[in-house]
């Protein structure tokens, strides 16, 4: 018997090797192998299995190995993997499309999940996943964010006293863990570089792992920067009340790494949420969402739970680091027919919209659709959408899927 428990722990610290060296194909085979040869398959063994297809990008399979995994050990008792389980499950239905089963299983993790902080967490995937389901209701968002707000009570959070200070120059303090290459810096950058001297001052704190070029663009251009990537949300809540920012903006939303719970703290008397994310935080934290007349017609949606601030004109101002290549040749000069294209994560393109594209292919002649996504540039994806394609028949003759690629911009 120990021989044999000496073997599996051998075999699996064999795959775990490979796994971390990113030899993804060699740590795949040899776990088939060792199932095939044992009969064998833990709880570890398959979590490790999944993780590897998760890196290789084969999310059908991925899928099967977790559903396989949470029928065979439910009850198991081992509640932080079965929780993990369900988590990375509801990040390969998400990337498949499969918006409303990704949330139920976020929610599973989170029901499961021993650690406090790491249930907001879950919650947060959770809210993000649902703003691509099919006709998602108030109603549903409302019961989520009730969730998450039950979630934050217990972590019993004392939040700190209305604070009564005042400065000649109001602090503005921007929170995000996307002040780097990312999208939401190319919103940001006039926030951080091109403000009023004279009447603000601005405080950048930054969840960034990995610090770059457009990092310390931004960090040069605030007045105060402070890194708090390796601070608990205590430590940032401290910070953020020693500096006395008056008026702190939340730059992620539900978004991946955001530090939501620091606004439960209440370091700053003034406290929004805006441009990183596009719906509520579901906090009462919060006395307002950043918006304009274009996006919300109305201060009050049924939601959101904070206060829409509607500016005049439209609240994102895009400035992006890099240049753009040049503006090829109109395809419809060069190919003789329009070309409709959608570059954007798939994930949030689900049946109602395909259905819609459907109509616009439908209506205007000889049209076709180019569809740009890494979800398409791996073989299960692309076969999985596909078929999906098909079942709400899309005139497949006339649709192009192409991969992720270093040439996106020039291919757009």
């Amino acid at each position: 018997m120990e021989r044999t428990q000496l073997r599996i722990v051998k075999a699996y610290q064999q795959v775990f090797s490979l796994w971390q060296q990113k030899k993804l194909v060699e740590a795949e085979q040899l776990l088939q192998n060792f199932w095939q040869q044992s009969g064998m398959k833990s709880l570890r063994g398959m979590l490790l299995m999944a993780y590897i297809l998760r890196d290789r990008q084969k999310y059908v399979s991925e899928v099967k190995v977790l559903e396989e995994l949470l029928e065979r050990f439910a009850g198991s008792g081992e509640e932080n993997l079965l929780a993990d389980a369900w988590s990375i499950l509801g990040s390969a239905l998400r990337m498949l499309g499969e918006s409303g089963l990704s949330v139920e299983a976020f929610k599973k993790s989170v029901e499961l999940e021993p650690d406090k902080e790491q249930k907001l967490v879950e919650c947060s995937n959770a809210l993000f996943s649902a703003n691509a389901i099919d006709g998602v209701t108030a109603e549903y968002m409302q019961s989520l964010y009730a969730l998450y707000r039950k979630l934050l009570a217990d972590l019993a959070i004392e939040p700190y006293p209305v604070a009564g200070w005042k400065h000649k120059k109001i602090r503005v303090g921007y929170l995000s863990a996307d002040l780097r290459d990312h999208a939401v810096a190319q919103f940001v950058r006039p926030l951080f570089c091109q403000y009023d001297k004279a009447r603000f001052s601005v405080y950048g704190y930054s969840l960034v792992l990995r610090p770059d070029g457009v990092t310390n663009a931004l960090r040069q251009g605030c007045d105060v920067w402070r890194d708090v990537s390796d601070c608990s949300l205590s430590e940032i809540a401290q910070q953020i009340r020693a500096d006395e920012v008056d008026v702190l903006v939340d730059l992620a939303g539900h978004s991946a790494e955001n530090a939501l719970p620091v606004f439960a703290y209440r370091p700053a008397p003034v406290q929004i949420s805006g441009i990183g994310y596009f719906n509520s935080t579901g906090m009462q934290e919060m006395q307002g969402f950043l918006s304009d007349r274009y996006c919300s017609p109305e201060e009050h949606s049924p939601y959101f739970t904070e206060k829409l601030l509607r500016l005049p004109q439209s609240h994102f101002c895009y400035q992006p680091f890099s240049a753009f290549p040049p503006v090829g040749q109109a395809s419809c000069l060069e190919k003789g027919y329009v070309t409709f294209g959608c570059f954007n994560n798939f994930a949030k393109v689900n049946d109602e919209m395909l259905l819609v594209w459907k109509e616009i292919l439908l209506r205007v002649p000889d049209s076709h659709l180019l569809l740009k996504h890494s979800l398409l540039g791996t073989e299960e994806g692309l076969s999985y959408t596909q078929q999906r394609f098909e079942r709400l028949g899309m005139p497949m003759e006339r649709i192009e899927f192409r991969g992720l690629s270093r040439d996106y911009l020039e291919q757009y």
